[in-house]
């Protein structure tokens, strides 16, 4: 599950998941006040990532079992959650969690 608030933001992130094969992906739109908690609660995603350190917060408190912030070239506005790492873009760590898939393959 991806985070976008608003439609030109929703747009580029889907094209960007699609490029990277990642047409499953959902996009949750809320504005940076807004909470994501229930929703994550009830859809259990596998994996969740967004730029803002509260909702990493909220997906970690919600049970999600993989949760990355993207830098997005701020602070994320807060205090870093523990355990959650801090990734330049979706589309390096994607690009990780292959690599060592198709390692640990061989």
């Amino acid at each position: 599950m991806i985070s976008a608030v608003d439609t030109p933001a929703r747009k580029l992130r889907q094209q960007a998941m699609d490029d990277l094969g990642l047409r499953r992906a959902c996009l949750m739109a809320v504005g940076s006040k807004g909470s994501k908690y229930h929703a994550l609660k009830g859809l259990k995603p596998a994996f969740f990532a967004d730029d803002l350190w509260k909702h990493c917060q909220e997906a970690v408190d919600a049970g999600v079992p993989q949760v990355v912030r993207v830098s997005g070239g701020h602070d994320g506005d807060g205090d870093p959650v523990p355990g959650v790492r801090v990734v330049d873009s979706i589309g390096g760590f994607c690009g990780e969690r292959f690599d060592r898939k198709v390692a640990n393959a061989r």
